[in-house]
Order: structure tokens, then sequence, then C-alpha cells
């Protein structure tokens, strides 16, 4: 199992470069975890468990009320 990663610093102790230069380092990171997450929720809900029931076409939450 990967060990965890201490973040705790004192930002100011780093110059504005690099805490830029850091930024601009994590955010596809960050990217590439939320594309991975999303892609992870979508594989759950097109493979449910077996003996699990599911509602019947579910609409999105952020849908209007069907009037």
């Amino acid at each position: 199992m990967p060990q965890p990663i201490d973040l705790n610093f004192d930002p100011s102790v780093f110059s504005l470069e690099q805490l830029d230069a850091l930024l601009q380092a994590i955010q596809p990171l960050v990217g590439q975890l939320e594309d991975a997450y999303y892609q992870a929720l979508l594989m759950q809900r097109q493979h449910t468990l077996p003996g699990i029931p599911q509602p019947p076409n579910d609409p999105p939450f952020n849908d209007p009320l069907p009037f």
C-alpha cells in the first residue's frame, strides 16, 4: 500500500514562483483524478452488482421535474 504524503508545510517559506510552479504541477493531476472518479461512477451505474435492485430509469438529480 502506498505511503501517505505529508502535505503540511509553511507556505511562507516558498516564493510565489515556487508556489505557482507547484500549482501548475498539481492541477493536471487533480484533473486526472476527477476524470478517473467520474469514469468509475459511470462504470458503476452501467455494471450494477447482482442481486441489488436498481430503480428503473432514475432521472439525474439536476433535471427539472416533469409536469
